[in-house]
């Protein structure tokens, strides 16, 4: 009997010792409503310590293993950037944020080392690593912040490039949703400025986690060989007619359709995979000529919130259109900036014999057909 008793109370010790860590685990966590998921832990600590939701923004992901340059790490992401776990570091260096700066910048194809550079300016904070300035409110806000490292009150510059990085621009005005931005780029973080409101929230922080992971997430068509061999056709030249769906990647099926003429009526020619004759993105690329594309995007399993492409115009006009509505005809570089509810960007870059550039989609996008008459595109992304 007595060792009976013996069982049972250790048993009774055993469970309620998993009970407690179970509730330690729980309370251990930090969860938002407003994306559903929750931080613990170091993760938990290092966000509440280093800023918090104005710097990190809400998590995005749970905390989970993910593959960082070949080697797989916890990570958990957020809205502002990408936390990684190294417990074979000392602290505070166990954990470390992610360079999203530079990462959202090669996403966007742009070099910041392309940047202009500066010289030295007065009342500013000059970086002779990556020869930029840092000036005004970015610079009271870039100061005002960084990761805690010596327990003492206020901001060390090493704090601050720890949370930031260097900057890597001037200030550049840039299109973002439709919307023009003063922004300045560093190693992990966009400033913008926002003179409408007071401070210290005229100065926020671009949402680079939330780009990034996005872009990983995407589907992206480049028309390169396999699947696709140069010189393919589609449209007229091969028996096909408006509708008619010319290849599925990724989900997305893609639809042949009429390009439409400014003064009414239309034409169905071809489109065909390509070397362009000026290079414009990397590889090959899908000629439209006299024949519109259209992208579905009803069978990929989401819901698309982005859409970008790369094209190079020739000359002649353009059709655009998104989630069925009427087409825009014209010169793309005269899109609106909002269709059918949906945020329309167009960057212009002009070259000889005529321009080349990219398309942003941003909002609700079931589908969008574009085509030309001497047009080509590449790089075509959608996001959830």
């Amino acid at each position: 009997m007595v060792y009976r008793i013996k069982v049972v109370l250790i048993s009774l010790a055993l469970l309620t010792m998993t009970s407690l860590s179970n509730v330690q685990a729980q309370s251990d966590e930090r969860c938002f409503p407003e994306t559903g998921f929750c931080i613990a832990g170091r993760f938990r600590e290092y966000w509440e310590s280093n800023g918090g939701l104005s710097i990190f923004g809400f998590p995005i992901t749970p905390q989970q293993e993910e593959m960082v340059e070949g080697k797989p790490l916890q990570v958990q992401w957020f809205e502002r950037n990408r936390f990684e776990l190294h417990p074979e570091n000392a602290r505070p260096y166990d954990v470390l944020l992610g360079r999203l700066g530079v990462t959202s910048l090669e996403i966007d194809r742009q070099d910041w080392t392309a940047f202009p550079t500066a010289t030295p300016l007065p009342e500013c904070r000059y970086f002779a690593e990556t020869q930029h300035n840092i000036c005004g409110d970015i610079l009271t806000y870039w100061r005002a912040n960084g990761l805690e490292f010596d327990g003492q009150e206020g901001k060390t510059e090493a704090e601050s490039i720890a949370l930031f990085g260097l900057p890597l621009s001037e200030i550049l005005t840039v299109t973002i949703e439709g919307q023009s931005y003063n922004i300045q780029w560093f190693e992990r973080a966009r400033f913008e400025l926002h003179p409408e409101n007071a401070p210290p929230y005229n100065v926020l922080l671009g949402l680079l986690g939330s780009h990034v992971l996005q872009a990983l997430q995407a589907i992206c068509i480049d028309f390169e060989e396999p699947p696709w061999a140069l010189g393919t056709q589609y449209g007229d030249p091969v028996g096909q007619v408006p509708g008619n769906i010319a290849f599925t990647s990724g989900g997305v099926r893609v639809l042949v359709q009429p390009f439409e003429f400014s003064g009414g009526g239309g034409t169905f020619n071809y489109a065909q995979i390509d070397d362009a004759p000026i290079s414009f993105s990397a590889g090959q690329s899908l000629r439209l000529n006299h024949i519109n594309v259209e992208f579905d995007f009803n069978t990929i399993g989401f819901s698309p919130s982005q859409v970008s492409l790369d094209f190079l115009d020739l000359g002649g006009t353009e059709n655009l259109a998104v989630n069925g509505n009427p087409s825009f005809i014209d010169d793309i570089a005269r899109a609106p900036s909002l269709m059918a509810g949906v945020a329309v960007s167009v960057n212009v870059t002009p070259i000889p014999r005529g321009k080349s550039g990219t398309v942003m989609l941003n909002g609700p996008i079931q589908s969008f057909s574009i085509g030309g008459q001497e047009f080509w595109i590449d790089h075509v992304c959608i996001s959830p």
